[in-house]
């Protein structure tokens, strides 16, 4: 939404408190032009009366006047019917003549109210990040149409403030937009959402920004400079203050850089390249940061910082810029070996840190399958079958297999075995703790049901 832009939500706001959780009175959104019937105008077809009196002069009815209108009071030289005219203007009796700017005696400026939209109520469940949608303070919202009435131009004309005047309530709607009560310029308090590019709407305020003291004033692409005005933030290679002033939020060498570049060697200012980080002792001038590999599992850590000491700047091309440094920054536990990406064993403890995620994939993965109320089932060997759950075996040599027991709502028979044997636990095992496990047996003997040996069992976590 561009700055200052306008969405009309279902029209005017009529009444002048709405509290809760939606407010009663949105209009539609097409005025209802005003009409010329019942100004009080005379018939234009009275004919001309010889012997009554001259333009200027008071009178009652048409047939006192000569030219035989008499409007507003005194006899006119015309029918003077349209908006914001009239003929008893001081100094100017008898003529018709505008009204001027401001003024509207005859009432000829009264707004025509807008009728009803969607039975005149808006349900305030947009949400606060819902961009174009509202939403509205618990408090309420207030509107006033009569701070938008309007008054004759001096040009034989109505004239109505425009947006650019607020007539109630303006509240954040998010924290990039407001939404604000204004005219429309046809005479009607309308109730808008209106973007606070290039300022914000923080938390707390009650409109958008107008200047800033600190970055939460000023729109996510914006900064705010010395002179308190939110200016759009600054591309690589353009001078700064600071690394809030840049697109990359990096402030290296007094310019915007492309990285943080900080490290013995690094530059952002080399001529040709200024914005880039940059390694004057590199053949190439290509520099990146290394990351501490600190227990030697070919994996650096991913927390490392220049600030903190487990990275540092390095040439591209190599070699590390210190020993026990490379350019991997995966790890998600270097104070641990077994902890690298791509870890294929299984542990029963877990890190210093609590976690069982040793291959860092940011999950758990246990080792022994989890087949709560299983039982054995079979199917022929070699081929994928219909399983059978604690059936007997048609065949000797048949294999059994857990995979029978994994059903919906208890109801079996109904899934297709793996042809291989399968242990399990039969309850939900925490990672480290040992339980019993079932493994299912093959069929020995026809007519009977698979057996089934039990052992315990630690399950392992990675």
């Amino acid at each position: 939404m561009s700055p200052k832009t306008w969405l009309l939500l279902g029209g005017a706001l009529a009444g002048a408190v709405w509290a809760g959780n939606s407010i009663v009175g949105c209009v539609g959104d097409d005025p209802v032009p005003a009409t010329d019937s019942g100004t009080g105008k005379p018939d234009t077809s009275t004919p001309v009366n010889p012997t009554g009196k001259a333009d200027g002069e008071t009178c009652a009815t048409t047939t006192d006047c000569r030219s035989g209108l008499c409007v507003d009071g005194v006899c006119c030289e015309s029918a003077c019917n349209g908006k914001c005219e009239a003929c008893n203007l001081p100094g100017k009796l008898g003529k018709c003549e505008p009204v001027a700017e401001g003024e509207d005696p005859a009432n000829d400026c009264v707004t025509v109210p807008l009728p009803a939209a969607d039975g005149g109520v808006i349900d305030d469940d947009a949400g606060p990040d819902a961009g174009g949608g509202l939403n509205l303070p618990e408090a309420g919202v207030t509107s006033d149409d009569k701070l938008c009435a309007g008054k004759c131009n001096g040009k034989r004309a109505c004239a109505f403030p425009d947006k650019t005047k607020a007539c109630g309530s303006t509240f954040c709607n998010s924290t990039s937009a407001q939404g604000r009560t204004s005219c429309d310029g046809q005479g009607h308090c309308l109730l808008g959402v209106e973007a606070c590019d290039p300022y914000a709407c923080p938390n707390g305020a009650s409109s958008c920004k107008t200047t800033c003291t600190s970055p939460s004033d000023c729109a996510s692409t914006h900064f705010c400079d010395a002179t308190n005005t939110c200016k759009a933030k600054l591309g690589n290679g353009a001078v700064c203050q600071s690394p809030a002033q840049c697109q990359s939020g990096n402030c290296v060498d007094g310019v915007c850089c492309n990285d943080a570049c900080q490290g013995v060697g690094g530059s952002c200012t080399q001529a040709g390249k200024v914005g880039q980080c940059t390694c004057a002792a590199c053949a190439t001038g290509a520099c990146m940061l290394w990351y501490r590999d600190a227990d030697n599992d070919t994996f650096g850590d991913m927390n490392g910082t220049v600030g903190n000491g487990n990275a540092r700047a390095g040439c591209v091309t190599g070699p590390a810029p210190a020993p026990g440094f490379v350019k991997d920054n995966t790890d998600c536990d270097d104070g641990n070996a077994n902890a690298k990406p791509g870890q294929s064993a299984y542990f029963t403890t877990p890190r210093a840190n609590g976690s069982f995620d040793y291959d860092c994939s940011g999950t758990v993965t246990k080792e022994t399958p989890e087949v709560v109320g299983g039982s054995c089932g079979y199917c022929e060997t070699g081929t994928r079958l219909t399983c059978e759950r604690n059936s007997k075996c048609t065949s000797t040599a048949t294999t059994s297999t857990h995979s029978c027991a994994i059903v919906l709502g208890g109801i079996g028979g109904a899934l297709s075995c793996k042809g291989v044997s399968q242990s399990a636990f039969r309850s939900g095992v925490a990672c480290g703790d040992s339980d019993t496990l079932y493994t299912c047996g093959r069929c020995t003997i026809v007519g009977t049901v698979p057996g089934v040996s039990t052992s315990q069992r630690q399950q392992r976590c990675h």
